[in-house]
């Protein structure tokens, strides 16, 4: 009796670190997988990525959720127009869906081309107001160069067709240095009044990017489908980053207003000596054209008086032809003269 106890409490015995083994293996296992799983759960989709069980497999995901946060996704003009691709060829969206969401892409492609056009006036901005010193030394320099106008040498056999060719790039210059010394004499102007406008531009982008936050956090996705949250949220986010980008460009023009200050004035006084050395240049190739052409009618008139001369004794119809070439000769050389009236009015007005 007693030794079928002791064999019982021994099979009991055994049971037991049995059951505790299988429990410690399940345990350890358990435990393997959990470890196994964590990696994977942080490597997958996030609360920041907008990525949906029903997309195509080949779907790429876009980063759009931090919009709701601080900062707004770091989604790209490329990305985009990748994911409007893969929208318009997908076979499980049917035509309606796929031609709204394309045009919400379309207008964020819009929006993102927006934020490279302003982050190029950025770094402009950005650059020139780094180069303001140089730029200063540079102007002034060129200023110090720019002594009083001294009329050009002309060949003594200079003809009225090289001349008049003078005056049209003199006269070119001239309108150029014209429209360069307007722009600059009105720049203060147009500054002072974007100094003005700049912060109310500004506190009304920071306004608007506060209703893009409401607007993510309060639109209702009921009955949407996965495809269009995501192309309303991409949405969002580039009207945002637009926004951000408009408020760093207005800092950055606020800064370079400041630093070209002086540039500006002396780049003003250096239009002015442009354009009155312009000025005195096309004068002085104006009176070249016009006493050429002077030189010219009375040659011409002259002509006409000795070639009249010898055809007193020809037939009466030369004489007559003759005598007409003295009337045209002696009304161009009248019309030289008022050109030249004309011209030095106009120049003085």
């Amino acid at each position: 009796m007693l030794t079928k106890q002791k064999t019982g409490f021994v099979l009991y015995k055994q049971n037991t670190n049995l059951i505790l083994l299988i429990f410690v293996i399940l345990f350890c296992g358990f435990v393997s997988q959990v470890i196994i799983a964590q990696p994977a759960q942080n490597n997958g989709s996030s609360p920041a990525a907008v990525q949906d069980n029903n997309f195509p497999k080949e779907q790429i995901s876009i980063t759009t959720g931090a919009i709701e946060g601080e900062t707004a996704a770091a989604i790209t003009l490329e990305q985009v127009q990748a994911q409007k691709k893969i929208i318009s060829e997908s076979p499980d969206l049917n035509s309606e869906l796929r031609t709204k969401i394309d045009e919400i892409y379309n207008q964020a492609i819009t929006y993102l081309n927006q934020v490279k056009e302003l982050e190029k006036n950025r770094q402009d901005y950005n650059q020139r107001r780094k180069n303001a010193p140089v730029d200063l030394e540079t102007v002034r320099d060129q200023l110090a160069k720019q002594t009083t106008f001294t009329s050009p040498e002309v060949p003594a056999d200079i003809t009225l067709t090289q001349a008049e060719q003078k005056l049209a790039e003199g006269t070119l210059t001239l309108e150029q240095s014209k429209k360069e010394s307007s722009t600059l004499e009105n720049e203060p102007k147009r500054r002072a009044d974007r100094r003005t406008k700049i912060p109310e531009e500004s506190n009304l982008a920071r306004q608007k990017i506060d209703e893009i936050k409401s607007k993510l956090t309060g639109v209702s996705t009921e009955g949407q489908s996965s495809e269009l949250i995501q192309a309303n949220k991409i949405l969002l986010s580039a009207q945002r980053l637009v926004l951000e980008a408009q408020i760093e460009t207005n800092a950055e023009e606020l800064l370079f207003y400041d630093a070209r200050r002086d540039v500006l004035a002396a780049n003003r006084d250096l239009a002015v000596r442009k354009l009155a050395s312009a000025e005195k240049l096309v004068g002085f190739w104006q009176q070249q054209v016009n006493d050429l052409r002077q030189k010219q009618a009375q040659a011409a008139q002259k002509e006409a008086i000795r070639a009249k001369e010898e055809t007193k004794y020809s037939h009466k119809i030369i004489q007559e032809i003759a005598e007409e070439n003295v009337t045209l000769a002696r009304l161009q050389a009248e019309l030289a003269v008022k050109v030249e009236k004309t011209s030095q009015y106009s120049n003085t007005t």
